[in-house]
């Protein structure tokens, strides 16, 4: 190709390579942590300034992305991390002629400083890649380095916080009686479905509970008075219902009716007692435990 047809910013970026590389550029400036030698990008500005401009070679940059990271140094203090794409046009000025070369450039700054800094870097590798400005040694650029404490992590001694048993399995702490609502539930395996019963509505404040709320709140009154935890209760009604419901409002209103006129055993209290606070420590141990198992329906 002659070098008439050869675009000018071809030309340009030849020669200023050709006039760099009779020197280079000298690493003259140390790294105060590391120890390390580097180029400054004054040194690159102050190299290749009046060389771009002897063979009339303009380079424009473009930022495509910046990304900042918020980090902490060892001693607490606030640490900027920021990365820029960054596109360089080279063009020559003698026919307008380019060509687009992107680097990337990272640095650190614990004040505003680090946008500054990546930039620098992008434009410095940018340049001497492209200008094949001789290098020796390690091309770490930055003047000052820092030492990022790792990411912070719950201490090994912390307990695991405590969580409730699988939404499914929560146990229903009863308290005010004309909050609860009976739940419609499937009936076990093996049992015919009961009689359809009316929801229950809503009691008006201070007026006495009637209707299946009533009997709710006196099935529930009739467990604590056995001995019966509220943990102990929820594993009851797991039991009862086969793992359908937590909460004596989800029991058939006929096993309500006989919570209330038999109450509960002391051992079936025990029992019971025991499987809910065991249930709420494994569930608190391993969030990824499988769910608890509840044994078959048993008569009251």
């Amino acid at each position: 190709m002659s070098e008439a047809a050869t675009p000018a910013v071809y030309r340009a970026i030849s020669a200023v390579a050709g006039a760099i590389a009779k020197e280079g550029i000298a690493k003259n400036k140390k790294n105060t942590q590391q120890g390390f030698m580097f180029r400054g990008i004054d040194d690159v500005y102050n190299a290749l300034a009046p060389i771009l401009s002897e063979f009339g070679l303009v380079v424009l940059p473009r930022v495509l992305k910046r990304i900042e990271t918020e980090r902490e140094t060892k001693s607490g203090g606030a640490l900027f991390n920021v990365v820029v794409e960054v596109e360089f046009d080279f063009v020559a000025a003698e026919d307008g002629s380019r060509h687009v070369v992107k680097t990337f450039g990272e640095a650190m700054d614990s004040a505003d400083k680090a946008t500054n800094k990546a930039m620098s870097a992008a434009y410095k590798y940018a340049a001497m890649q492209a200008f094949c400005i001789p290098t020796s040694g390690d091309n770490d650029a930055d003047a000052t380095s820092y030492e990022v404490a790792p990411k912070r992590q719950a201490p090994a001694n912390q307990p695991p916080a405590r969580r409730g048993l699988p939404a499914r399995q929560a146990p229903v702490r009863q308290s005010a009686p004309a909050a609860q609502s009976p739940v419609r539930q499937a009936p076990p395996a093996g049992q015919p479905a009961p009689a359809s019963q009316p929801p229950a509505q809503p009691q008006p404040a201070g007026q006495p509970l009637r209707g299946a709320a009533a009997t709710t709140a006196a099935a529930v009154k009739a467990c604590q008075e056995s001995g019966l935890t509220g943990l102990g209760i929820a594993a009851m009604c797991h039991e009862l219902s086969a793992g359908e419901c937590g909460a004596v409002a989800g029991l058939p209103l006929k096993t309500q009716e006989k919570l209330i006129k038999n109450g509960v055993s002391e051992a079936s209290a025990a029992k019971w007692n025991a499987a809910g606070a065991n249930a709420a420590d494994s569930t608190a141990e391993a969030e990824d435990d499988p769910p608890m198992t509840w044994g078959a329906p048993v008569a009251v």
